[in-house]
């Protein structure tokens, strides 16, 4: 109790303030410091109480809480830690939070990796939900200050208008180390609304064996999701993208580690944009991703290893719009474009002023800096307008050691049959670059309404003889060359059998 001296009076077993003349304390504010001196009060002190911390005074923001006349309803009545807290007499200590911020040391976790913080981190995302979901805020950010915590198992949001905070790419670091599937999952088994995660690092470690086996950030039927200036490191993937609408990944930085056999060293894609056949579409679940922006964000490798098996994996989409991004350092392609035996159309994939660089050791590849690739389909469906504005294609500028340089641009031929025997509908390359990818520059095998318009290709295999600038396959139909230079740059020879 603060700002009284208290007395006890057992005859008439009531609190009185001293030097008063015998009147019950009824509506004072009690301070305890931590929930253990709040489970302790005395069950006929109804509050309000405020507790000062979590485990002590000043390690959480204060809370102000009000009994209830039950028993708490969260974690067969042991309440989360934070809006609920058991009371004497078989109640319920009931928070009230000040604003729809929601610091997670509120529910007990650390900070400094002292402890496992998974379950207080998901009370506090929990406990939002309820908020936004129930209309009490429009949106609850679940906000986890500098410092780095360390999870055991997904962090599950399944309800509208959540967001994840930290202070900031590299200052607030969510850290793991085990075998699990996602690191944040955003999930309801339909459409779930308005979900963001932002300023903050997602850390898988690879020193102790461990290999990573979802997502660290894992958007499943979203419509309105974005992810915001955040780090991912390491891990199978680092952003996945399942169905969903309006979906935008912004100044982001994706690093990952590749090696071929390895365990903990498994990165099959830094960026995955694929349906989600499990949602219950009937509910206004979208199947295929659509209208999704991702911009300002590079992905790469995070150390002298391969970064990821695919830069960036698409299956499934309808508008997908890459800008002023970057992708470098991946082992197959750093991009690919692939339809898989589910037969999902492809629509819509452009790129405005990217840069796709070359592998990160001259003894790794990649194969592709764009790979298009619709050899597992059976031609129902269709990978159509692929539009490529202002970009670069720069390849490894070292001579290959072993390893398998690619082409700039890559498109399959293989006749599929069906409505669609060749993949591509359409592939449209306006300005920008090929440059030094030891093989041919462009090399289109398949696919109807192919341009290049006003690109300048050249430095092509320039210790490797038999290749070419751009190259068509036999199957390719309505393809044009305009405006564009093929071959020199000042200072390079260039030694490619062809022009075109």
């Amino acid at each position: 109790l603060t700002g009284f001296a208290l007395q006890f009076d057992q005859r008439s077993n009531i609190w009185r303030s001293i030097g008063s003349s015998n009147t019950a304390i009824t509506n004072a504010t009690f301070s305890v410091n931590n929930n253990t001196q709040l489970t302790a009060i005395p069950a006929f002190v109804s509050g309000p109480v405020i507790r000062l911390g979590y485990a002590v005074a000043g390690d959480s923001p204060p809370i102000i809480y009000n009994l209830s006349g039950s028993a708490c309803s969260l974690g067969a009545g042991a309440g989360d830690g934070a809006s609920q807290v058991p009371a004497s007499g078989g109640k319920c200590w009931l928070g009230t939070f000040p604003t729809n911020k929601i610091d997670v040391r509120q529910f007990g976790a650390s900070n400094t990796v002292a402890s496992d913080a998974t379950s207080a981190i998901q009370a506090a995302i929990n406990y939002a939900g309820t908020l936004a979901s129930s209309g009490t805020y429009t949106g609850a950010v679940v906000h986890l200050p500098a410092g780095e915590y360390l999870i055991s198992s997904t962090l599950t949001i399944s309800n509208n208008n959540v967001t994840i905070e930290g202070d900031g790419k590299g200052i607030t670091i969510i850290a793991r180390n085990a075998a699990f599937a996602d690191t944040i999952r955003a999930n309801n088994n339909g459409q779930i609304e308005n979900i963001s995660v932002r300023h903050l690092t997602l850390y898988h470690d690879t020193s102790l064996g461990n290999a990573m086996t979802g997502a660290h950030v894992n958007f499943i039927g979203v419509a309105r999701g974005t992810v915001d200036d955040v780090n991912t490191i390491n891990g199978l993937i680092g952003i996945e993208l399942q169905g969903g609408v309006y979906l935008t990944v912004k100044n982001t930085h994706i690093r990952g580690t590749y090696v071929s056999g390895s365990t903990p060293k498994n990165g099959l894609s830094g960026l995955w944009i694929t349906a989600a056949p499990s949602l219950n579409v009937s509910g206004g679940a979208v199947l295929l991703p659509a209208i999704v922006n991702i911009t300002e964000t590079q992905i790469n490798a995070s150390s002298a290893d391969a970064g990821w098996r695919y830069g960036h994996l698409i299956n499934a989409a309808e508008e997908v719009h890459f800008s002023n991004s970057t992708f470098n350092g991946s082992y197959y392609a750093q991009g690919y474009i692939q339809q898989t035996a589910s037969n999902y159309d492809i629509l819509e994939i452009t790129y405005a002023n990217c840069f796709f660089d070359g592998g990160s050791t001259p003894s790794v590849g990649p194969w592709f800096g764009l790979w298009v690739d619709g050899s597992a389909g059976n031609g129902s469906a269709v990978i159509s307008r692929i539009t490529i504005d202002g970009t670069s294609f720069n390849g490894e500028g070292l001579t290959p050691n072993g390893g398998s340089f690619g082409n700039g641009i890559y498109v399959d031929g293989t006749n599929r049959g069906g409505a669609y025997p060749q993949a591509v509908g359409s592939l449209q390359m306006n300005g920008g670059r090929i440059q030094g990818w030891y093989s041919h520059g462009a090399d289109v095998e398949g696919g109807t309404n192919l341009s290049f318009n006003g690109v300048h290709v050249y430095s092509n295999n320039t210790s490797v003889s038999g290749k070419y600038g751009i190259k068509f396959g036999a199957t390719d139909s309505k393809f044009s060359v305009m405006n564009s230079m093929i071959g020199g740059i000042f200072g390079i020879t260039d030694s490619q059998a062809y022009g075109i």
